[in-house]
């Protein structure tokens, strides 16, 4: 199973300098596979690469930026040349804007969160994709968040819209690819420990997951090929109940997050 051992596999996470993307990339060189780190921040992916490179993993580091065509393909033509393949592929890149009401978020906000949140898994389901479907093998994991399946704080609506947007991506693409060997899921975490809880608002009574409990249960969803990964079985019935009832789910959010 996947969880079990990844040796001879080759993965590629982007957003792999820190967080969830990190946490990946150690579960995975852990587990036996060729890890494939891409980052915008060069310096940050340097120093996980020495710590895997130090533990024994096969490890290439990729400065990548997932809002570039040229970028994204020369992350593909560097692993295709050095490891020949790609077995899994984590779109995880994502930025969280600096909570803003609705009102005064300013269009240059909204397109750079589209443009890394949501195209940037596009980019990088297009242009690695070709190469599975002729093998007819891998699988991808796009990360959304559970803000993309249920109303969440109101001055993260820019977040919120482009996780939306990730979940029905990956649900569009899965029934096309899974008949042709490409396996697909979407990771929907819930409030993890990384640098962007400093910038959120997390409820009271909510908790935190760790990144590598998270990276764990990746692994566990691959081996299963579940659609949808939940940080939690609580989070997946949450969301079961706003989908039931969405004028609550939406007197809930003002309960908890407004009026201000």
């Amino acid at each position: 199973m996947w969880s079990a051992g990844l040796g001879g596999q080759v993965a590629v996470i982007t957003g792999a300098a820190g967080g969830i993307g990190s946490a990946l990339c150690e579960v995975l060189a852990d587990r036996g596979a060729q890890v494939v780190l891409a980052d915008v921040d060069a310096s940050r992916l340097a120093g996980l690469a020495d710590g895997l490179r130090a533990r024994g993993a096969t490890v290439i580091e990729v400065t990548c930026d997932v809002t570039s065509d040229a970028s994204v393909s020369a992350l593909r033509d560097r692993v295709h040349a050095e490891l020949g393949k790609v077995d899994l592929l984590f779109n995880n890149a994502g930025v969280l804007p600096a909570l803003e009401p609705p009102e005064t978020i300013d269009m240059s906000t909204w397109q750079r969160a589209i443009d890394v949140n949501l195209l940037g898994v596009v980019r990088g389901v297009q242009t690695f994709l070709p190469d599975m479907l002729r093998r007819r093998s891998g699988y991808i994991v796009n990360t959304a968040s559970l803000a993309g399946l249920v109303p969440s704080d109101p001055d993260e609506v820019v977040y919120t819209a482009t996780k939306w947007g990730v979940v029905g991506y990956t649900l569009g693409i899965t029934a096309s690819l899974r008949p042709r060997g490409v396996g697909v899921s979407c990771l929907v975490p819930g409030p993890a420990r990384t640098s962007m809880l400093a910038h959120t608002r997390v409820p009271d009574g909510v908790a935190i997951i760790e990144p590598q409990v998270l990276a764990e249960l990746v692994l566990e969803g691959i081996a299963a090929r579940r659609v949808m990964i939940f940080s939690s079985e609580a989070h997946a019935k949450y969301v079961a109940t706003v989908h039931a009832d969405h004028e609550r789910a939406v007197q809930q959010s003002i309960d908890v997050f407004g009026p201000r």
